[in-house]
């Protein structure tokens, strides 16, 4: 009948103060959960929110959210997979601010990562990709995708939970 009821949608919760969302994740084709803007704030440095993979990644943005403000922010881009990326560049905004460009160093590729003082507490943030630099060699500028491990707000992490649909969880 096309109704979507409880019992035949895929739910998303998040547990924790904070949510993310994204102008994409994983490569434009495939959508890989493992990808998802969530993984930026899940306390992981295994997990990442990563887009571009095999494409281009400027303007690509993720967005933060929080129950609480926050007045810095610490960048953590992916590490230990052999990156062939990495973000050089971000612009951030928020309402509480105008839009702003900031230079990523190899602190963001660290595990404390790169923090970035906002100037006021905010309960939102955009990141917006604007510079990647790539190791030189025969995978080109768009091999492997870009992003964030994690996305530091001192809040605390939070969890995304997907819930199947319990008409689909009987069968």
């Amino acid at each position: 009948n096309g109704v979507q009821t409880p019992d035949t949608q895929t739910l998303v919760r998040f547990l924790g103060p904070t949510r993310a969302t994204a102008s994409g994740y994983g490569n434009g084709l495939k959508y890989f959960p493992e990808s998802r803007p969530a993984m930026s704030l899940d306390g992981d440095l295994l997990t990442a929110w990563r887009v571009g993979e095999g494409g281009n990644a400027i303007d690509e943005r993720i967005t933060v959210s929080a129950s609480d403000s926050f007045s810095s922010v610490s960048l953590v881009q992916p590490m230990g997979r052999g990156e062939l990326r990495w973000i050089s560049q971000v612009e951030i905004s928020s309402p509480a601010f105008e839009p702003r460009l900031v230079d990523l160093g190899p602190a963001s590729r660290t595990v404390d990562g790169q923090q970035i003082e906002l100037g006021t507490s905010v309960q939102e943030l955009s990141i917006r990709i604007k510079a990647i630099e790539a190791t030189p060699g025969r995978y080109g500028e768009k091999s492997h995708g870009v992003g964030f491990a994690e996305i530091i707000t001192g809040l605390g992490p939070t969890r995304e939970v997907v819930q199947v649909p319990s008409r689909l969880a009987s069968m």
